[in-house]
């Protein structure tokens, strides 16, 4: 055997108790280095030992892992560095991506071509000029406005309100839903995306009140849950963030919007509960 838990001593009897525990974690040592019982080790096919190696994780998976914790890690980097224009390279990125979505997937489906008639939209391709305008939206408009209204509405709830935990939570989510997209974003993002386009403050207008309802029921399905998770667990740096990746699909809803007619009620998108 390896090793003996006791052994006797001179004048008989066993080892006191004392040297007992150094005698077995010295055998132990022997133990697992030698595989002495099979530690580390299994047993082949004609009976004898041979040393186990442990098998790696798959490299592919390994490189995924590592180059998401790498894009992670630079970009928050790059928040801390240069937090504004992070974000706007971030928010106009997403809002150029959805544009270029709704148009060369959904755009060319419209209910003119429904009812048989041909799409001018779909002869004309991709239009340059709305992409550039979605870029714009979210680099210069999107970004700063997001940020500088989570930072208020942080410093409000917490230091001016004194509220934490749920009742922060549901503060910061009456006023994101029930004063700040029905009043400001959504009016501000169809209004200038007509100011955009050249036309006057009549057409932006009459934009607001034709997308306003429809956009804001939508906005109510999706980010009602989408700010939940935001207000309770997400960090101030990377709310813009967060808010960019659920946007990426609400953005294309509103290039949809804010590019169909005004005056036909069948060219209004409805998203089903």
């Amino acid at each position: 055997a390896p090793f003996l838990l006791a052994r006797p001593r001179s004048g008989g009897g066993e080892l006191p108790d004392a040297a007992v525990m150094p005698a077995l974690l010295h055998s132990l040592r022997a133990v697992r280095a030698h595989g002495s019982l099979g530690v580390g080790r299994c047993r082949g096919r004609g009976g004898g030992w041979h040393r186990r190696t442990p098998t790696p994780a798959p490299a592919r998976a390994r490189t995924t892992c590592s180059s998401a914790t790498e894009v992670l890690a630079w970009y928050q980097h790059s928040l801390e560095a240069q937090p504004l224009l992070t974000k706007m390279a971030t928010s106009g990125t997403i809002f150029t991506l959805s544009d270029l979505i709704a148009q060369s997937a959904f755009s060319a489906k419209g209910p003119a071509e429904a009812s048989g008639e041909k799409s001018a939209e779909t002869d004309a391709g991709l239009d340059a000029d709305r992409v550039l305008r979605f870029a714009l939206f979210g680099t210069f408009v999107h970004a700063p406005f997001f940020a500088a209204y989570f930072s208020a509405q942080d410093s409000f709830v917490a230091d001016v309100l004194h509220l934490d935990g749920l009742g922060a939570v549901a503060t910061k989510l009456f006023i994101d839903q029930c004063l700040w997209t029905p009043f400001i974003f959504l009016p501000v993002f169809f209004g200038g995306m007509v100011l955009m386009e050249g036309k006057g403050v009549d057409a932006a207008l009459g934009k607001i009140r034709q997308a306003l309802v429809p956009s804001l029921k939508a906005n109510w399905k999706v980010w009602v849950p989408a700010n939940i998770v935001n207000y309770s667990v997400v960090p101030v740096d990377l709310k813009v963030l967060f808010i960019n990746a659920v946007s990426l699909g609400f953005t294309v809803y509103l290039s949809l919007v804010a590019n169909r007619g005004k005056d036909s009620r069948r060219e209004e998108v409805e998203v089903e509960g």
